[in-house]
C-alpha cells in the first residue's frame, strides 16, 4: 500500500524542514468505518420506522397522535384522510392540520379546532377556508399575526383588521394598504406596539397623535415617525421619556437641545453619545450620565473616562465599569475598593497586585463569594478569606485551595 507524504519547511528552524507521513491505508480503515456506522444507523431507522411503527395502523397512528398530534406525519395517505384520526392530532396540537389530507385541510370543523388551538395554523387551511370570516376570526382571536394567511378581501375588512391589530399591533403590516392609511386601525395598532408605527401609511407617520401614541408605548417607534416630527420638541421628549436611546433618532436640532438630552440621559446614560460633541463634553452632562448608567463612561470622550471622580462616580454606580478603565486606575486601591464593594466580581477586572490584597479580597467576597474566583493563589488558600466567601455564597468553595477545600 502506498503512502502519501509531504514535507514542511519552516523557515528559522534548525533543520531544513520535516516530514510527516500518513498512511492512506489508515484513512481507508477509518473511512470504511464510519461508513459502515453510518450504514447501522440507516438500517436502524429504517427497521425502527418499517417494524416499530406501522403508518397503516389505525390504532398505533391514534395512540401516536393522542400524545403528539405532529406524528400524523408519519401517518399513511390514507389515516392522515381518517377524520377522527386528524381530529385527535389537531386537538392535540393544531400544527397537525398540516399533515392532514387536502380534503380535511378544507373541512370548517377540523380547520376550527386547530386555528382554535393555535391561530397561526390558519396558513395549512385550503384557500376557501381563508375566506371564510368565522375561521379566520377565531385565528386571530388567538394570534393576531394570523391575519397574514387570511384572503385579501378580508385583509381588507375593517372588522377583522381592528381585531387582529388590538391582539397584535404587528399585524398591521398584513391589513390592505388602504386600511394602513385608516386612522383609527393605526392607532389600534401603535396603542397595542408602539412599533407597528413602521407599517403605517407616510401620511399617518406624520401625524402628531398616532406617533406621540407610538412613542409613548415604544420610545424607538421614533426610527418610523417622519422627520417633520423627528424635529417635533413635544413627539421627541414623549419618545426620550420612554427610552432615552432613541434619542438617536431625533434631529440633528434636538439632539442639540439640553433639556431633551437630560431627559434623555435621565432615562438611560448611554444616550450621551447621540449628542452633539459640545454637549458630550459638558462636565454636568457627563457626570449625570454616570450617576444613571456606570457604564456610560465608555460613551465620553477619552479625557474623561481618565477623569478620577467621573470614574469613581462610575463605579459607585456599576463596579464592573472597572473592567473598562485604563491600566492605572485599575491599580487605585481606593477605585478597587468603590468598585468591588458595589459589585464583587470586579476583583477580576483590578491589578494582580489588588487581587493579592486581603483587604480589596475580603470587600469583594464579602459583596460577592464567588469573587473568591478571581482573588491570587495566596489568598484562596486563606482560611480566613475562604470562610468569607463561604459564608456569602456556598458555592464559592470550589475556588478554595484544594487544602481548604478538603477541610470544608
Amino acid at each position: 500500500m502506498g503512502e502519501f507524504r509531504y514535507s514542511d519547511k519552516r523557515p528559522g528552524s534548525a533543520s531544513s524542514g520535516f516530514k510527516r507521513t500518513i498512511s492512506l491505508q489508515w484513512i481507508k480503515k477509518i473511512a470504511l468505518a464510519l461508513s459502515l456506522l453510518l450504514l447501522a444507523c440507516g438500517l436502524f431507522f429504517t427497521a425502527f420506522h418499517f417494524y416499530g411503527f406501522n403508518p397503516n395502523d389505525a390504532d398505533q397512528v391514534r395512540e401516536a397522535v393522542q400524545k403528539n398530534g405532529l406524528k400524523l406525519s408519519l401517518a399513511s395517505h390514507a389515516l392522515k384522510n381518517n377524520r377522527e384520526i386528524v381530529e385527535i392530532a389537531v386537538k392535540q396540537n393544531g400544527g397537525a392540520l398540516k399533515f392532514a389530507s387536502a380534503a380535511l385541510q378544507d373541512d370548517p370543523s377540523i380547520v376550527k379546532l386547530a386555528v382554535s388551538q393555535n391561530g397561526w395554523e390558519l396558513q395549512y387551511a385550503s384557500a376557501a377556508l381563508q375566506e371564510d370570516r368565522e375561521i379566520v376570526k377565531l385565528s386571530i382571536a388567538q394570534n393576531g399575526y394570523a391575519l397574514k394567511f387570511a384572503s385579501p378581501d378580508l385583509r381588507n375588512d375593517p372588522e377583522i383588521v381592528k381585531l387582529a391589530v388590538q391582539k397584535n399591533g404587528w399585524a398591521l403590516e398584513y391589513a390592505s394598504r388602504n386600511l394602513r392609511n385608516d386612522p383609527e386601525i393605526v392607532m389600534l395598532a401603535v396603542r397595542q406596539d408602539g412599533s407597528a408605527l413602521e407599517f403605517a401609511s407616510e401620511k399617518l407617520r406624520d401625524d402628531p397623535d398616532i406617533v406621540v401614541e407610538a412613542v409613548s408605548q415604544h420610545g424607538m417607534a421614533l426610527n418610523y415617525a417622519s422627520n417633520r416630527l423627528k424635529n417635533d420638541f413635544h413627539v421627541v421628549m414623549c419618545a426620550v421619556q420612554k427610552d432615552g436611546l432613541c434619542l438617536r433618532h431625533a434631529s440633528s436640532e434636538l439632539k442639540m437641545d439640553r433639556k431633551i438630552v437630560e431627559c434623555a440621559i435621565c432615562n438611560n446614560g448611554k444616550a450621551i453619545r447621540y449628542t452633539s460633541n459640545e454637549l458630550m463634553r459638558d462636565q454636568d452632562l457627563a457626570f449625570q450620565a454616570v450617576r444613571q448608567t456606570g457604564s456610560a463612561i465608555k460613551c465620553l470622550p477619552i479625557e474623561f473616562q481618565h477623569d478620577y471622580k467621573l470614574v469613581r462616580t462610575a463605579l459607585e454606580k456599576d463596579g464592573r465599569v472597572m473592567r473598562y478603565l485604563i491600566d492605572e486606575l485599575q491599580c487605585d486601591k481606593e477605585l478597587a475598593k468603590v468598585a468591588v464593594r458595589q459589585y464583587g466580581k470586579s476583583l477580576a477586572y483590578v491589578s494582580k497586585e489588588l487581587r493579592n490584597d486581603p483587604e480589596i479580597v475580603r470587600l469583594a467576597v464579602q459583596q460577592n463569594g464567588r469573587a473568591l474566583e478571581h482573588a491570587s493563589d495566596e489568598l484562596q488558600d486563606r482560611d480566613e478569606i475562604v470562610r468569607l466567601a463561604i459564608s456569602q455564597d456556598k458555592t464559592a468553595i470550589e475556588f478554595a485551595s484544594p487544602r481548604l477545600q478538603s477541610r470544608y
